[in-house]
């Protein structure tokens, strides 16, 4: 079976999760993860699993491969603004509102206009991953995982923002968005304790 096809029916606990080859997991996820993976859990379970066995970051990069392209760059987008309400630079802020805006209206411009973004906002920015994660979108391929990656990186670098002991719970805060998410939910976190307004 090939990394562009989906692998079997989700579970109904599953929500938007997609269950992709065996194959495309052992690529993308940590070589510990593997006994898992070669359970054959359903997405849901799996993500589960690996909370239950306290494997939050594996955890983490399992949600940013298994959500559709666009919920992830959206999960992306709600970690970024969470760990940053008012730090954000002009530009990121923008890479992360032209995101946004290609979440809900995806066209080829507007992928574009994100490449453009990503590099205006320093292209190692957690915004500017995000924004690179729509560029790498292959919304015509159901189980891409290209935009994964980049998700991923950018939720790793959100996390890595605050302080260092907040680190674990910022994780934890995430994948309840991601959840939130893969069942319907916006997703949306609140700023961190003492951060203020968003400008």
């Amino acid at each position: 079976m090939s990394d562009e096809q989906p692998m079997g029916d989700t579970s109904p606990n599953d929500g938007k999760l997609r269950r992709l080859p065996a194959g495309v997991l052992h690529m993308r996820l940590p070589p510990g993860c593997r006994p898992l993976v070669d359970e054959g859990l359903p997405p849901g379970a799996l993500s589960a699993r690996l909370h239950a066995l306290g494997l939050l970051r594996e955890q983490l990069a399992f949600l940013a491969y298994a959500l559709p392209e666009r919920e992830a760059v959206w999960w992306g987008c709600m970690c970024v603004l969470h760990a940053t309400p008012t730090g954000l630079a002009p530009e990121q802020r923008h890479a992360l509102a032209l995101a946004q805006d290609w979440v809900r209206q995806p066209s080829e411009a507007r992928r574009l206009e994100n490449r453009a973004a990503a590099k205006a906002a320093g292209c190692v920015s957690p915004a500017a991953f995000v924004a690179r994660a729509v560029f790498a979108s292959q919304l015509s391929r159901p189980a891409s995982t290209r935009a994964g990656r980049l998700v991923e990186g950018a939720i790793r670098r959100a996390a890595a923002s605050g302080a260092p002991d907040r680190s674990e719970a910022s994780l934890r805060r995430f994948i309840d968005s991601a959840e939130d998410i893969a069942g319907g939910g916006p997703g949306r976190l609140p700023p961190p304790a003492g951060a203020g307004t968003p400008a």
